[in-house]
């Protein structure tokens, strides 16, 4: 009935065969297997515990404590696995722990653990129903949880498995908006918020994605251009022109990081520069790059 392997009993030593002797681990064996042939709880109690101590000359109260509970934390998930701890599972759950000798401090780190599995089992699917609200509500009671530990274990989790979501979208070094929707929705299922630092993260990925796949600002560039051509960006700025092939020759130690396109970290080496400078503004339309300086004198690149 009950979700528990029979156990084998041990074999004495030839001594203690002769002696009359049993294994004390045999002490447990029978008392584990009482309870997994059980077929209610009238079927063991505190009675068998002193009866079967008594007979292998073993205080159960106090010996095979990590089994014990490992007993009663094995029924324990086994009623999650298949409710919610209705009255029938907290009484067997109640008369297991009586007869088992299990105080309230031997319970409270199995108690700790159920909570915490259930929690992630809720999380698992990136959404919370009012149903399972109600169900760590419940165990949170149930179970006599501290509600303030509850509430960590919960709050930890489900920003652990928040920042999960975040680790995932930001691994390109951008945010989409739909990849922001996304946690959005997290943050708003799961009820809890993104630390600062890491929010801090997310808008600097998003303007990434935005300067790559965003929709470029339209602006007025003060300039003649023509009727199907939009203005994007300007800047003051200045200029001089680029020897190439000196560019070149001072960039060939750094080839492989061109190759590979790792450009962030290089500059325009001032030697590769040549003639006077040229001050102005920098301007770019949808389908040019224009240098205009302070004469009003026009240099113009196609960008398409």
């Amino acid at each position: 009935m009950l979700p528990f392997d029979l156990l084998e009993y041990d074999e004495p030593e030839r001594i203690d065969r002769a002696l009359g002797v049993q294994p004390k681990w045999n002490a447990w064996v029978e008392l584990h297997n009482l309870i997994a042939a059980a077929e209610s709880v009238h079927d063991y109690g505190s009675a068998d515990v002193l009866r079967i101590g008594r007979e292998h000359g073993v205080d159960l109260q106090e010996a095979f404590a990590a089994e014990r509970r490992g007993l009663y934390a094995t029924y324990l998930d086994y009623c999650l696995d298949n409710g919610d701890l209705a009255g029938h599972d907290r009484g067997f759950l109640a008369h297991l722990a009586d007869t088992l000798r299990l105080s309230s401090s031997d319970l409270k780190p199995v108690h700790e653990r159920a909570f915490g599995r259930t929690v992630s089992d809720v999380l698992s699917d990136d959404c919370v129903t009012l149903e399972e609200r109600l169900l760590l509500y419940k165990l949170q009671h149930t179970l006599g949880l501290d509600p303030d530990l509850a509430d960590a274990t919960y709050e930890t989790m489900a920003r652990e498995k928040l920042l999960v979501a975040v680790t995932h979208a930001l691994c390109d070094g951008m945010l989409s908006p739909d990849e922001r929707r996304e946690i959005e929705t997290l943050e708003a299922e799961f009820g809890v918020k993104i630390p600062r630092q890491v929010e801090a993260l997310l808008k600097q990925a998003a303007q990434t994605w935005a300067i790559l796949h965003g929709t470029l600002p339209t602006i007025d560039v003060g300039l003649r251009i023509s009727s199907d051509e939009t203005g994007h960006f300007q800047t003051p700025g200045i200029w001089r022109r680029l020897n190439y092939a000196r560019l070149r020759i001072l960039l060939s130690a750094h080839r492989a990081w061109l190759t590979r396109g790792e450009t962030a970290q290089l500059s325009i080496p001032s030697k590769a520069l040549s003639g006077r400078r040229h001050k102005g503004r920098i301007v770019v339309t949808s389908r040019h790059l224009l240098l205009v300086n302070t004469n009003k004198e026009l240099i113009s690149f196609n960008l398409t």
